[in-house]
């Protein structure tokens, strides 16, 4: 995916992880910093191996609705084990947020005027199966 509204890091605190940046797969452990440039096409850090643990220091700017929203939302499913098996959201729990907050993040596997229409069609689906794109207020 690609974001066109903020920059982001990963600081490597524990464990190692791989990031895929602009189809450039990279390994990283402890002590590794990962910077993505606004507009660069990644893969999330995320642990592929079957042992360990991975512990990093993420960083997000500016922080902007979509980034509040997003922050919001993931504390929620965390705290509640609604993740994916790599703490990251489904499709249909981003959508909410993303149709929200009017966010610029992509995937890169489909054009952008492809993507623009199916956003209502999943923030609505992600609804009716109860995700919001706030819980700050509960």
């Amino acid at each position: 995916h690609v974001h066109f509204d903020v920059f982001q890091s990963w600081e490597v605190v524990f464990g190692e992880g791989r990031v895929v940046i602009d189809g450039d797969p990279r390994e990283a452990s402890a002590g590794d910093l990962i910077e993505i440039p606004t507009g660069m096409p990644h893969r999330d850090i995320h642990n592929p191996f079957d042992e360990g643990e991975l512990v990093v220091r993420w960083t997000v700017w500016p922080v902007n609705e979509f980034v509040e929203a997003f922050a919001d939302c993931y504390t929620h499913y965390l705290s509640r084990d609604r993740l994916n098996r790599q703490d990251e959201f489904t499709a249909l729990q981003l959508f909410p947020i993303l149709r929200a907050t009017r966010a610029q993040s992509w995937l890169t596997r489909l054009p952008i005027w492809l993507q623009k229409p199916l956003i209502p069609v999943g923030a609505w689906l992600g609804r009716l199966r109860g995700y919001k794109p706030r819980y700050g207020t509960e």
